[in-house]
């Protein structure tokens, strides 16, 4: 019956998409030819562009023929910009009118005052399908990614989601990218070239909905490695790029509202909040009081008058109906002078309020199959993420540019979570609370030059960067309810409130702040040699480069439990009432309770990291259509952790290793529209701060504790790549590819039972693993079916992944034999859309598919079985409609229509699918269909 129902509404919404686009009248097209004005010969690439509204809205790229041809151009008169590379832009007027078909041709001059292979004039928008496939043609590296114009015509919000686009990758708890199979600690992040720390405690791993969508021009993944690259990845080095300043003023506002199935109207109960959570931060409002001590909590004069300076922030009430989500963005950009050169600039705010019901069914089981627990978690969650950022582009010359790029975010995620159950292996019923409220503030600024030197066409390429990150939980509030099974229904649960030693994991308090800066160089020069290319994008040169990067992180946690005062003089009457009221001021004393600190030696650590290399690169071409890539990467790494054990032992190491990363990738020219590739290199990738540091913490989701493994190696990495690659118009292409990676010391998050329904995560390195796979990438027209189809595309992402991990030594292996997947890895992945776009350009319609294939979410061990997610069908769809002469846009978004639920479970029969009678489920999710309206308006000038 479900089947029958998400197929309904499979083809009710391709039915909406056959009527959509079929009423509206075609707008004028352009076609033409780009010229060497001197030579005659055809320009490979030639960008042209109709300028409205100040902004490169509609453009094409000329083919190998140095042809283009665009559609979608609107009524009235704009102007054309056509540019290349090392030759002076043409601007133009035409008039269009709509159904027209026009030509015009363009015969470019060579600019005479740029230097050959300098790459700053002639700017060609980055934001273009057409503009991504000239990238992935012309790059070194295996590369695929997303334009700002597919973003637009998707309904992702933050860089997390418009990550599940990309081919070969998926996406772990809405923001962890996984490429390849590979898990998130095996990729690293950068923004506009610069690498990005770890925005977690827990984890090897960047945060994407920490960036929303909005402020993007394109987002690149490079799955195989050059020196010039960083060498510490095996999945991919993933490049978000953000918006360029414009060649014209513009202002734009958009504004957002959206509704969730499961959510949106319902009632729901929650704490009191800080005043300033509506902007994504905490106003102290949770803050440890001033003045509280461990000793003045342990001394008998002091301790209750500490104690109470923690406010009674436990109360529970009904908070009406959850509003709708909502958010903004506000964008301008212009171009102006200083000191007579052109400076460019573009700014903008985004917000997003999001706040969603989650209905969670937990369990766990012992080796025997046994059932240790059943509970049931509401979980109510508010998310805030402001994202700002602002730009400016200085040209000193038509050969010399000076960029500096600032981004600066916070997200604030709160999270209140009712748990009700039963506790199996204790015979009793649980009522459970968590209040959890987490800040992270991303700053990262910019600044970078690229220069000319020389009538050669040497260039010099250069870039200083900061990034600031912080993190803090200002107060994480646990506390559990209990009362056994043959209690009367109308017994109350009671308070599990220790005597004695206090357990913060049931009635307590955790405070935490985790700072990490990072500074990084980079230099790189880029030598044109032997016979000057007639083209220059097949001019050989040579590229040598520098570059440094320090880390330093400080983490700081303090543990707080409330415990029975005196069991002599307690009033047990006080665990019986709710939990708005027991912690009250006037039942902290001689006869309540009263805090105690419980903070251990390894709940902080400082920890540090130094690189610093440098590469040689030789780009050259062996003839006009083979071309090699190769050179060598030296990296040396000193990673420092001051902590120490829980018994107070310190721990302080500096771990310095020097890696010689060398790369080789050919790529062969079969004819001017398609490719053949072959890469092989070595990578690296190291543990991280938080795998080292042996600090422990409990997680309540997991209901399992984490700690580090300080005697953690590195993992060398070996990588094959080969691919075919086709691009039957600058709009379109098809690649397959096949890669093979080779795995030494890889390293694994484990998941263990302790006994008496205790469980621990720790980390470890494996012997070895082999992965290996297929990639097929499709972006193509459907033009060529026929006339009905003219104004239609198709576009998908289809990987096959199949990995191996050796733990037939590892005596703590979850099942029997000798290998098993790598963590995270899935065996497939599915994209699959659909796009009409109407040739006024004043409708549009997307379809989207996704589907991931089970992959192991939790490794088990000592017989604990391993814990797979289980596929979900995700379907998308989005129209946008053009209003207001054009000047305002109406856009729509369903996001995950068929609502399927999340299920993490243990393959009890070994079947490698899920089995609801047989499989043992650890989480089931249901997160609820999103259903959104959003209104675009551009403002003239």
């Amino acid at each position: 019956m479900i089947y029958m129902q998400n197929l309904y509404k499979i083809l009710t919404f391709l039915a909406l998409f056959l009527c959509v686009g079929s009423a509206f009248a075609q707008k004028a097209t352009l076609k033409g030819k780009m010229i060497d004005g001197k030579s005659k010969e055809a320009l490979i690439g030639a960008t042209v562009f109709v300028v409205v509204q100040g902004e490169n809205t509609v453009g094409a790229v000329s083919d190998f023929d140095g042809n283009y041809e665009m559609a979608e151009i609107p009524a009235g008169t704009f102007k054309l910009v056509a540019s290349y590379v090392g030759y002076a832009s043409d601007t133009t007027e035409m008039t269009f009118a709509d159904g027209q078909a026009l030509t015009k041709d363009f015969e470019l001059g060579e600019e005479v005052t740029v230097l050959q292979g300098v790459l700053i004039v002639g700017k060609a928008s980055r934001s273009t399908t057409a503009a991504l496939t000239m990238i992935q043609q012309k790059s070194p590296s295996l590369v695929t990614g997303i334009t700002n114009q597919e973003i637009q015509r998707s309904p992702d919000r933050s860089t997390a989601d418009v990550l599940k686009r990309v081919s070969g990758t998926s996406v772990q708890d809405n923001k962890f990218v996984v490429i390849r199979g590979l898990a998130d600690r095996y990729n690293i992040a950068t923004v506009n070239g610069l690498v990005l720390p770890s925005t977690e405690p827990d984890r090897r791993a960047f945060s994407f909905d920490l960036i929303p969508s909005a402020l993007l021009s394109n987002l690149l993944i490079y799955k195989t490695a050059t020196p010039e690259l960083p060498g510490e990845f095996a999945g991919g080095v993933i490049t978000v790029n953000t918006r360029e300043t414009p060649d014209e003023p513009f202002v734009s506002l958009s504004i957002n509202a959206g509704y969730n199935t499961q959510s949106t109207f319902k009632a729901y109960d929650y704490y009191p909040t800080g005043k300033t959570d509506w902007l994504g931060y905490d106003n102290e409002t949770r803050a440890l009081p001033e003045g509280v001590t461990k000793a003045g909590l342990e001394n008998n004069a002091t301790r209750f008058e500490q104690s109470k300076k923690f406010a009674n922030d436990w109360k529970i009430a009904n908070q009406g109906n959850l509003p709708p989500t909502w958010g903004f963005q506000l964008a301008a950009g212009t171009q102006t002078k200083l000191f007579k050169k052109e400076l460019g600039m573009i700014g903008a705010l985004t917000y997003n309020n999001t706040q969603r019901i989650l209905d969670v069914s937990r369990g766990d089981y012992e080796v025997t199959k046994q059932r240790v627990f059943d509970y049931n978690d509401q979980q109510i969650r508010k998310n805030i993420t402001v994202g700002s950022m602002l730009n400016f582009a200085l040209r000193l010359s038509p050969n010399s540019k000076i960029s500096w790029n600032n981004l600066l975010s916070s997200n604030g995620s709160d999270e209140y979570v009712f748990r009700s159950g039963r506790e199996n292996d204790q015979s009793r019923l649980i009522n459970a609370y968590s209040m959890f409220y987490n800040a992270t503030r991303l700053f990262t600024s910019q600044l970078l030059g690229e220069h000319a030197i020389g009538e050669k066409g040497t260039k010099l390429n250069w870039s200083l960067g900061t990034n600031d990150i912080d993190r803090n939980t200002p107060s994480l509030r646990r506390i559990t309810y209990l009362k056994n099974e043959d209690q009367l229904e109308s017994d109350p649960y009671s308070a599990f409130v220790p005597f004695g030693t206090p357990s913060p994991n049931f009635a307590g308090r955790f405070y935490s702040n985790q700072g990490e800066t990072s500074q990084t160089a980079n230099l790189k020069l880029t030598i044109p040699y032997g016979k000057k290319a007639e083209d220059e994008d097949k001019q050989s040169n040579f590229k040598l480069g520098a570059f440094a990067e320090i880390k330093d992180r400080e983490f700081d946690a303090r543990v707080f439990g409330y415990t029975v005062t005196s069991t002599r003089d307690f009033n047990f009457d006080i665990l019986n009432t709710p939990v708005s009221t027991i912690f009250d001021p006037k039942n902290i004393g001689q006869q309540g309770f009263t805090i105690r600190e419980s903070t251990n030696p390894n709940d902080s650590y400082t920890a540090g990291s130094d690189l610093s290399g440098g590469f040689l690169m030789l780009d050259h071409y062996l003839s006009e259509k083979f071309r090699v890539i190769f050179g060598a990467r030296v990296e040396n790494f000193v990673q420092k952790l001051d902590a120490n054990t829980f018994g107070g032992t310190p721990i302080n190491f500096a771990k310095t290793t020097t890696d010689v990363l060398p790369s080789l990738n050919l790529s062969y020219a079969l004819t001017k529209q398609s490719n053949l590739r072959f890469a092989v290199s070595q990578t690296v990738c190291r543990p991280n701060f938080r795998e080292l540091a042996p600090f422990t913490f409990y997680d309540f989701n997991l209901a399992a504790t984490i700690d580090g493994n300080p005697d953690l190696v590195r993992t060398k990495v070996t990588n094959f790549d080969l691919k075919y690659e086709l691009f039957p118009t600058p709009s379109e292409s098809v690649s397959l590819t096949a890669f093979y990676k080779d795995f030494k010391d890889p390293i694994e998050a484990f998941y263990e039972a302790l006994g008496g329904g205790g469980r621990n995560f720790s980390f470890k390195n494996a012997p070895t693993a082999q992965n290996f796979g297929l990639e097929l990438e499709v972006r193509y027209k459907l033009n060529r079916l026929g006339s009905a189809l003219e104004n239609s595309a198709v576009f998908s992402n289809l990987a096959w992944i199949n990995s191996n991990l050796d733990v037939s030594n590892d005596p703590l292996a979850s099942v029997n034999g000798d290998s098993r997947p790598l963590q995270g890895q899935s065996p497939y992945i599915i994209n699959l859309g659909f796009s009409y776009a109407t040739p006024k350009n004043d409708l549009n319609a997307t379809l989207l598919f996704n589907r991931i294939g089970r992959r192991i979410w939790l490794v088990g061990s000592n017989g604990y079985r391993d814990t797979y997610e289980n596929p979900r069908n995700v379907l998308d769809f989005q129209v946008t409609k053009k209003i207001l002469k054009n000047k305002g846009e109406l856009k729509f978004n369903a996001q995950d229509i068929l609502n399927n639920n999340a299920i993490f479970y243990q393959d009890q029969d070994n079947s490698e699918s899920y089995d609801e009678a047989e499989d043992t489920v650890i989480q089931n999710i249901l997160y609820g269909a999103n259903y959104s309206l959003t209104f675009t308006y551009r403002f003239s000038r």
